[in-house]
């Protein structure tokens, strides 16, 4: 993965606004008390954003973004705006202590920001840091990196986001954009041939889910047969908690049916992988392996700093 200096546009100003009125009450510019009770109104200060440790730098778009909206809930206007300066993009591979924003403008906005900024940098820059490790290891074979649902309640756009700067590569967004089978619709429907029927039909009879694609989660050999037997097979394959052998075995047994069958059919392996056998999972042939709650939820947040400097 290289740097990369990202254009997207995260739409995250709810959690934004949420995240300053956490910190600062319903009236912004009347929430640091300590600030208002120690600094002038005029006082104007410069600081800089440091980073204490190696990372992939994530979240940097929306520092700007923190500020102005400080700005707007604060009626702060004119000449009295901060002014931001960013010296690194997201997707910079930071080394321990390196600058990445200077900012400079009225000291109580400055520090009424300051931890709202730093904490939406460690989390995501965490992310994509524990992502870019992860493909790292993954990169002698022809897999991908996956995400998955298991993200901060409200948080998964960004987390997503996060994990395409680190390198990975962003599976569904929710449970409206692909159908994916797993062990509990099967058990509540009754079979697996039932189950997958009933989805051919609607796909067939509903104009918006015809698109879709169709992913079914695999628990053994046996339930993979049992797959095999379907005259039509699903778009994706996921190989969820299966031994190496028995992966191996199941890439082999569907890479045959695809063949048979002309179709290109996705295997995913998931189910336990972390940082210590993820190679040994690429190894077993798969397209993609998906990562949970080690990549997201499990995410060492990353160590940022605020000096002021003038």
């Amino acid at each position: 993965m290289k740097p990369k200096d990202s254009k997207e546009e995260i739409n995250a100003d709810y959690l934004i606004e949420l995240a300053l009125k956490e910190d600062l009450g319903n009236k912004i510019s009347e929430g640091d008390i300590t600030s208002n009770a120690t600094i002038s109104k005029t006082k104007i200060i410069k600081i800089q954003i440091r980073v204490k440790e190696h990372c992939v730098l994530c979240g940097m778009i929306l520092v700007k973004r923190i500020i102005e909206i400080y700005e707007k809930l604060a009626k702060i206007k004119g000449k009295n705006k901060v002014k931001f300066k960013t010296l690194r993009k997201d997707g910079s591979f930071m080394q321990k202590n390196e600058k990445v924003a200077e900012i400079s403008g009225n000291a109580r906005t400055i520090l009424g920001v300051e931890r709202t900024i730093l904490n939406f940098l460690a989390v995501l820059s965490g992310v994509a840091t524990t992502t870019n490790k992860f493909v790292e290891r993954v990169l002698p074979y022809r897999v991908q990196l996956l995400d998955t649902r298991k993200t901060i309640a409200g948080y998964r756009e960004l987390e997503k986001y996060a994990v395409r700067t680190g390198g990975g590569t962003n599976h569904r967004k929710g449970l409206y954009d692909m159908f994916l089978v797993k062990d509990n619709h099967i058990a509540a429907d009754g079979n697996l041939r039932k189950t997958i029927e009933q989805i051919e039909k609607i796909k067939k009879n509903n104009r918006k889910d015809k698109d879709k694609k169709v992913e079914v989660e695999i628990e053994s050999l046996q339930q993979l047969d049992e797959l095999l037997k379907l005259k039509k097979l699903p778009d994706w394959v996921m190989l969820d908690n299966l031994s190496y052998e028995e992966m191996e075995i199941g890439v082999e047994r569907l890479r045959r049916k695809s063949k048979e069958l002309k179709k290109d059919v996705k295997i995913e392996a998931s189910g336990g992988v972390n940082l210590q056998n993820i190679s040994e999972v690429a190894k077993c042939g798969v397209d993609y392996i998906s990562v949970g709650t080690a990549l997201t939820l499990g995410a060492k947040p990353i160590d940022f700093c605020i000096d002021v400097i003038v």
